[in-house]
């Protein structure tokens, strides 16, 4: 919240340099930032009403990326009260130096100071927090060191070696942990159909459990068990569906496949008067490349596209591809 990442990608920004010079012409040491900041004489190094950190902010919900942070305007002055102390009109660690440069101290003495303060005062009791580790300093210490200099750290290098990465990176995390939450609801309803019962509705078990419900062959099965193997969507907002995202190693018979079998669970919905299961999704006009390349391995040889197998190295194919197996049917009215 200090730090102003209010969206859930947000990106640690760069201090202002010149922010930077006026804070080393007034502070050369840790103990005169300490004492600054202890101080109860009420004088300030700039004025209050310039400090932009936490301007936005309102006394109430805060809505912090997914989360929701509720503090009390009495919070937000004193934090602001501090800051001005100290001449930091925006709090933003030098991420590009060591904890222990000047300014990077400042910037944990602020974030300490205030959090125990708010910690001891209730601030955080809609949060359950502990505050017997308020006396542990050593312990905060390596908390903050840890978040702040290496995992934003981290982030923070990343963007600046390709723009947007993060929020690549972030959206690709967020499909494999619900891939992998699909494969896990697959597993147990390979095992018995009544441990996923009540289980969140995904796409790829609904294709598995229609295909078993309606005794498809079990080449057809065999594919369907691999998330790996599916099709890949992402929502588009200014759409409201999920675009359907082209994996490189798909055939098109396999493409054919997962879209006759959309339309037959939809028909099938209709006609036994159930609700739409699907969730809404568009074909793009010019296809969308998945950010998924890794293949599932040992799937039937046409699940494979014929371009993307015949560039594999000759011994590649054997361990990717089952060569002795075919899944689909050549005509594709019949499949």
């Amino acid at each position: 919240m200090l730090w102003g990442m209010i969206e859930e990608h947000s990106v640690p920004p760069s201090p202002n340099h010149s922010l930077l010079k006026e804070f080393n012409a007034q502070f050369s040491t840790n103990e005169q930032i300490n004492d600054t900041a202890k101080s109860k004489t009420g004088t300030t190094l700039i004025n209050k009403k310039e400090v932009q950190t936490l301007h936005d902010a309102c006394a109430g919900h805060n809505k912090i990326g997914k989360h929701i942070i509720n503090l009390e305007d009495f919070y937000f002055h004193y934090i602001c009260s501090l800051l001005s102390r100290l001449g930091i009109c925006v709090w933003a660690p030098e991420l590009e130096e060591a904890p222990g440069f000047l300014y990077n101290e400042a910037c944990c003495t602020v974030t300490l100071t205030t959090f125990c303060q708010l910690a001891c005062s209730g601030a955080y009791q809609y949060m359950c927090a502990n505050i017997s580790y308020l006396n542990d300093i050593n312990l905060l210490h390596c908390a903050y060191d840890h978040f702040v200099h290496y995992l934003m750290t981290e982030k923070f290098k990343k963007e600046n070696k390709q723009a947007g990465k993060n929020f690549e990176d972030d959206k690709k995390r967020v499909t494999q942990q619900r891939r992998q939450r699909v494969r896990c609801f697959l597993s147990l309803s390979l095992v018995s159909p009544l441990l996923s019962h009540g289980l969140p509705n995904q796409l790829a078990c609904k294709w598995y459990r229609f295909a078993v419900e309606n005794n498809y062959p079990q080449q057809y099965l065999s594919v369907l068990q691999d998330v790996n193997a599916h099709s890949n969507d992402e929502f588009i907002p200014r759409f409201k569906s999920y675009a359907i995202k082209k994996l490189a190693y798909h055939s098109e018979s396999a493409n054919i496949f997962f879209r006759n079998l959309d339309q037959k669970m939809s028909e099938s919905n209709n006609l036994l008067g159930k609700p739409a299961s699907l969730r809404p999704q568009c074909q793009p006009i010019a296809p969308m490349p998945s950010r998924f390349t890794k293949a599932p391995k040992r799937m039937p040889l046409d699940f494979y596209s014929p371009d993307w197998f015949n560039n594999r190295d000759y011994a590649e194919r054997f361990v990717v591809a089952n060569t002795k197996q075919v899944a689909f049917i050549p005509t594709t009215d019949i499949q």
